[in-house]
């Protein structure tokens, strides 16, 4: 039996939001020693993601012990919180959380950066952490021409790279295809199998069922916490008889299923016989004396007086316009006059 490197005793987490408070965690307690592989499984809001925060140094509980490697994390300062965290605990994230501007080889060197790593030592150790997740021939490519499966083994490069006690995973096969989730979880056993301790936190029933160790938690306490035949990752295609608890349906579903399957029909015999039931038995209709119609008489209609079309009205303009040709066709020649009478038909003395 290994040492214990993660313990937790009647820890509470309460978040306050002005008078409201948040209960998180309600006095949890487990060890996990040296070596184990678990998983940390619960719904949205259980507080599987309080509790891997816990374990991460990245929270301090409101109540009960935590301790991460033998250290007591309640009373821990920020710095000290950072240290203790960047020297014992490798983070893998759901979305990887890589900075696109640098390199695969960067981003895995990053954390040796905040050790203090001599410079000249980082590029080795990353090396080596590519090595094992097989990327040492992406070193210098960037996040954005990766695949979202080799951005997740660069991510697990950089978790190893520190040589940490503990990997803790947040839903590592969350955002990757069937096939793609059981390589990594093929390569998170084989990681644990060199004596690294590895805690997922995950909802998936996959990803439980394919670890040894499974701890449920439920509105923040442990509802059961299991020791399994690990059941491996394989998307999903799997035979019923290695997962029942996940083939399990509800009881209606189970009742309709049981129902004896109806008769086939015919899709073109039973419309035909109607049909030709209707042709061959047309149903009498006999018109009773009441009901029988009175003969249409003719309509009485007046003459219709037709009247010739009325001449289109004209515009004002046109108007105008045929007004002064009038006048100009009444107007005598002025210039065939003698001066004298021109000017007294200007004058208005003759017409």
């Amino acid at each position: 039996m290994g040492a214990t490197v993660i313990s937790m005793k009647d820890v509470t987490r309460v978040y306050k939001m002005g008078d409201t408070e948040e209960h998180a965690l309600r006095g949890i307690s487990f060890n996990i020693t040296q070596g184990e592989f678990v998983a940390i499984m619960g719904p949205s809001g259980s507080g599987k993601s309080t509790c891997m925060n816990m374990i991460g140094c990245l929270d301090r509980p409101t109540g009960g012990i935590v301790e991460i490697d033998g250290k007591p994390t309640e009373k821990m300062s920020e710095k000290e919180l950072a240290v203790l965290r960047n020297k014992t605990v490798g983070f893998v994230f759901q979305q990887y959380h890589l900075i696109p501007s640098l390199t695969v080889v960067e981003n895995v060197m990053l954390p040796l950066r905040y050790q203090k790593i001599e410079k000249s030592e980082r590029l080795p150790l990353a090396e080596a952490a590519l090595e094992k997740v097989a990327l040492v021939g992406k070193m210098n490519y960037r996040p954005h021409e990766l695949s979202g499966g080799q951005k997740q083994r660069v991510a697990i490069a950089r978790a190893l790279v520190t040589r940490p006690k503990i990997i803790l995973a947040d839903e590592p096969t969350g955002a990757l295809d069937s096939e793609t989730g059981r390589q990594i979880m093929a390569l998170f056993n084989e990681i644990n199998a060199s004596g690294t301790t590895i805690v997922i936190v995950t909802h998936d029933p996959r990803v439980g069922a394919a670890i040894r160790r499974c701890i449920h938690i439920f509105d923040g306490q442990i509802k059961a916490d299991v020791m399994q035949t690990p059941v491996p990752f394989s998307g999903d295609s799997f035979d019923p008889a290695e997962k029942p608890h996940i083939l399990a349906q509800p009881q209606h579903v189970r009742a309709v299923q049981a129902q004896p399957p109806r008769a086939p029909v015919q899709p073109h015999q039973q419309p035909m016989q109607t049909r030709t039931q209707v042709v061959q038995q047309p149903a009498p209709v006999v018109p009773s004396k009441s009901a029988q119609v009175p003969p249409l008489q003719p309509m009485q209609t007046a003459p219709v007086q037709v009247c010739p079309p009325a001449a289109p009205a004209q515009s004002s303009a046109q108007a105008v316009q045929a007004s002064a040709q009038t006048a100009q066709k009444q107007m005598p020649d002025l210039g065939s006059l003698p001066p004298a009478a021109r000017n007294a038909y200007l004058n208005g003395t003759i017409k």
